[in-house]
């Protein structure tokens, strides 16, 4: 056996031990994720989400304000 074909086999190795890492790192995360939220909850809506929403119901001109393309990135909107 050359050094080359030594070389190949042990960076194959080397890869496929890493591939098996992550399947393992991937169930354990489904799992802990599949323990904290159960399939069939639905997610509640933030603080902030539900503040937006109060505001918009309230005033509408300003909803619509709000809805503006800089309004997501942080600009104020006059």
């Amino acid at each position: 056996m050359s050094y080359v074909d030594a070389g190949y086999i042990i960076a194959f190795s080397v890869l496929f031990l890493y591939v098996v890492s992550l399947l393992v790192r991937r169930r354990r995360l489904e799992r802990a994720v599949a323990n904290v939220a159960p399939r069939g909850d639905a997610v509640q809506p933030s603080a902030s989400q539900d503040a937006r929403r109060d505001n918009a119901e309230d005033h509408p001109a300003d909803a619509a304000r709000h809805q503006s393309a800089g309004a997501d990135r942080g600009t104020v909107c006059a």
